[in-house]
């Protein structure tokens, strides 16, 4: 007599019993599909501080995604605020409370 339906061990959806789950080789076959169509995106490597001019894949580009607009953010009293700031007060997305 079989088990019943709500007794029966499952199996992770996509999960191939013999082999490799099927949702990699899905995966691998839609990577492949678009980079063989030319349409694969990869990361671009910013390879120089934040500011209004930043060196991207070895290129010079002007940073227009960047709210450091004026070229502050890595002047040297800046970081030096910033460091006694953090050392002082903490870091963090909650208040100290003691």
């Amino acid at each position: 007599m079989p088990l019943p339906a709500s007794s029966r061990k499952r199996e992770p959806r996509g999960f191939a019993r013999h082999g490799s789950p099927l949702i990699f080789q899905r995966l691998a076959q839609q990577l492949a599909e678009l980079e063989r169509r030319g349409l694969r995106r990869s990361r671009l490597v910013r390879q120089s501080p934040q500011g209004p001019r930043i060196v991207v894949d070895g290129r010079e580009v002007l940073a227009f995604c960047s709210n450091d607009y004026l070229g502050l953010a890595g002047h040297p009293r800046i970081v030096e605020a910033a460091i006694e700031a953090a050392s002082r007060y903490g870091v963090g997305e909650a208040p100290r409370i003691f």
